[in-house]
């Protein structure tokens, strides 16, 4: 195999490769991509890692298993992996940060197979699109007359 010279690319890879597998339902092989992941990230950073990796954090990789617990079923698992992401992205990548609040608004909702916090959850969404930049974002989650 080729050597990337990148963990941290690889450990990206292979979490993209883990949702892959849970798409498919295989959850072994998602867990087996999911721990080689963890494993290169904590390699940590090296000078091999392309620039535009800065996003891969160690939130940004909470997010991805969280998503990827997600499409296995596994939304207890999801929800704390999304709370775990939204709570390590602090103030950077505000894009990012308001998917990962969306993902655990989802997860919550499906969870609790109840839409009794629905309010609650749907302004823990709302509220961090005022501080995205992404016109993408914004357009998507924009409450009318807001």
């Amino acid at each position: 195999m080729k050597s990337y010279g990148s963990a941290r690319m690889l450990s990206l890879f292979a979490m993209r490769e883990a949702g892959g597998w849970a798409l498919l339902g295989d959850a072994s092989a998602t867990d087996q991509a999911i721990v080689r992941a963890h494993r290169l990230y904590a390699k940590g950073p090296s000078d091999a890692d392309p620039d535009w990796l800065e996003f891969y954090t160690p939130a940004e990789l909470a997010g991805l298993e969280a998503l990827t617990r997600a499409d296995l079923d596994q939304h207890e698992r999801a929800a704390a992996g999304a709370e775990q992401a939204v709570l390590r992205h602090g103030d950077q990548f505000a894009r990012n940060r308001a998917l990962c609040q969306a993902d655990v608004a989802i997860q919550q909702a499906v969870r609790s197979r109840s839409l009794g916090a629905g309010p609650w959850d749907g302004w823990y969404v709302i509220a961090p699109v005022d501080a995205c930049h992404s016109l993408h974002v914004r357009r998507e989650w924009t409450v009318p007359g807001r």
